[in-house]
Parts: structure tokens; C-alpha cells; sequence
């Protein structure tokens, strides 16, 4: 089959695998598909109870706080303004405990911080893209060296048997999955 090769490099589209039985190769392994607005770095205010706040106007799939290495489990914010899965957000809104959070409602991006400092100080990311990389009808491609970052959904597949993911890395999901990294090494899945 047809081979796509990536060069090194940090591609801001979301990747649609275009035909069966495709290669997609990333020639070094710098190559990211990272769907983030970049680092948030001016116009936040502090407000009541370690709430920060700023104007964004974009679209928001997600809200990340550093890496998994520098932040743990709290480089995903909980999305206040959405979630309520545990059923202690009933008026969906920012909550104790107040750590890890944000909402975007009427054009203000609003976070709260594991430890309440500036969103500055925590390389503040948005997810502005829904799916990194979608596979729809596409048996027996093969998707190899990516690393995905900063979406609500790191892939999309369905109706495409005998995919393979090799040597992936995916990091940093706003959407239900809890997971921040999870990478595949020559591992077929169904």
C-alpha cells in the first residue's frame, strides 16, 4: 500500500487518514500532532478562592496544566462547566475541593490550579481541536512513530479492521478518558 511519511516537526491539524491499507510514518520521532491553543501565557486575573481568569474566545475541548511529568494526574483539568460525573457538581460550577479545574462560559476561561498559583506557572494549554487522529473505513492501515497531544480524543477508528498502532505516544486528553499517556509498541488492536 501507499506510505505517507511525516517529517519532524509540530503539525496544529488533526491527521484524516485518506485511503485502505496506508502507511502513516513518522520519519524522526519529534513529530507531534499537538491540537493545543500553546501555552496561555498573558491576561489572567486572580479572583475569590485561587481562581484565575482570562478572555478566550476559542474553541475549548479540554485544559491541561504542564506535562504528566511535572504535574501528575493534575495536568488534566476537570471541566466544571461540563461534568458532573460524580455528582457533586450539580450547579456545575467551581467546587471544593478547588484544585485542577476550569470553564469557559461568555468568552472567560476561568481555572483553578492544583496549588492556586498563576496559570502562568503551569504552561496552561487548551485542547482547541476535538480528534487527533481519525481512521473511519480505513482497514489495514498501519500508524506508526506519532506522538498526540492536547485533544479531547487522541483517536477516532471505526469500521477499519486491522489497524496497527506502533511505537505511539499519546498524551493529554479533555475528553471522559481519564488517561494521560498511553503508548503502544507494535501492538495490534482490533
Amino acid at each position: 500500500g501507499a506510505e505517507i511519511v511525516l517529517l519532524p516537526g509540530t503539525y496544529t491539524e488533526p491527521l484524516v487518514v485518506p485511503h485502505d491499507d496506508i502507511t502513516v510514518h513518522a520519519l524522526e520521532a519529534e513529530t507531534v500532532i499537538d491540537g493545543s491553543s500553546g501555552p496561555l501565557r498573558g491576561g489572567w486575573t486572580q479572583g475569590a478562592n485561587g481562581i484565575w481568569a482570562r478572555p478566550y474566545s476559542g474553541a475549548a475541548h479540554g485544559c491541561f496544566a504542564g506535562t504528566y511529568e511535572s504535574h501528575g494526574l493534575e495536568c488534566v483539568l476537570y471541566n466544571v462547566g461540563l461534568d458532573n460525573n460524580y455528582h457533586d457538581n450539580d450547579a456545575l460550577d467551581f467546587h471544593a475541593p478547588f484544585k485542577s479545574m476550569w470553564k469557559l462560559s461568555d468568552g472567560v476561561l476561568r481555572v483553578c490550579t492544583s496549588d492556586g498559583r498563576s496559570p502562568v506557572e503551569h504552561d496552561i494549554r487548551v485542547a482547541t481541536q476535538r480528534i487527533g487522529l481519525t481512521i473511519d473505513g480505513r482497514p489495514g492501515a498501519v500508524i506508526d512513530g506519532l506522538q498526540i497531544r492536547h485533544f479531547a480524543e487522541w483517536v477516532r477508528c471505526g469500521g477499519s479492521p486491522g489497524v496497527q498502532f506502533r511505537n505511539m505516544d499519546c498524551r493529554y486528553t479533555g475528553g471522559y478518558a481519564y488517561g494521560v499517556w498511553v503508548r503502544t509498541f507494535g501492538k495490534v488492536i482490533p
